[in-house]
């Protein structure tokens, strides 16, 4: 008689475990949605600010460009110098 109560113990306790394995599945299914929706989240906003810094970078070297044209149109004569003397340096570094 023993074993039969030993053994009534046991089976609601197994019961138990799989509900609460069921739950736990659940419960981890639910988390699993979150951190994807969050992630999902950061991933967004991390590409909008990306988007963002491109477009200044892009602004800011448009701006550097009519600088440099300007200049140029300005001083031609000046603007050729440095040219070459660059010129002549890259060619010492290159000849070594």
């Amino acid at each position: 008689m023993a074993q039969t109560s030993d053994a009534g113990k046991v089976d609601p306790t197994l019961e138990e475990l799989r509900k609460d394995m069921e739950a736990l599945k659940g419960d981890f299914a639910r988390l699993m949605d979150t951190l994807t929706k969050t992630a999902q989240h950061g991933v967004k906003g991390a590409a909008s600010e990306a988007g963002m810094a491109a477009d200044e970078v892009s602004d800011w070297a448009e701006e550097q460009y009519v600088t440099l044209r300007e200049s140029i149109r300005a001083q031609p004569i000046a603007a050729c110098a440095i040219a070459a003397g660059m010129g002549l340096v890259f060619a010492q570094f290159l000849r070594r």
